[in-house]
């Protein structure tokens, strides 16, 4: 999506609420990059068209090693363990080809 076209719908929706809480929302709704949002919006600033104000925050996602840990519920020491207890008694051979 070009600009000039965010820019576009931008001022329509401030014509109809007044406001946009929040950019990254008004991205994700309209699946552009957020950059491209902040860009229309310092392009209409620039012209004294809107004014806005910078919000901070933290954003967690866990990488594809924690998605891994969230759905093994455990992490691989832990599983190791547990196979090891498992087992009773396991070589670092058995382990290293232990389908688990």
């Amino acid at each position: 999506m070009e600009r000039e076209d965010l820019e576009d719908i931008i001022v329509q929706r401030l014509n109809s609420n007044s406001s946009i809480a929040n950019s990254r929302d008004l991205a994700q709704e309209l699946k552009v990059d957020h950059e491209a949002i902040v860009g229309a919006i310092k392009s209409l600033e620039a012209i004294e068209f809107v004014t806005s104000t910078v919000e901070s925050g933290k954003k967690w996602e866990l990488t594809g090693e924690g998605e891994d840990l969230v759905s093994d519920g455990a992490s691989p020491e832990i599983l190791v363990l547990q196979i090891i207890f498992d087992k009773k008694k396991l070589s670092k051979t058995e382990l290293s080809v232990c389908e688990c």
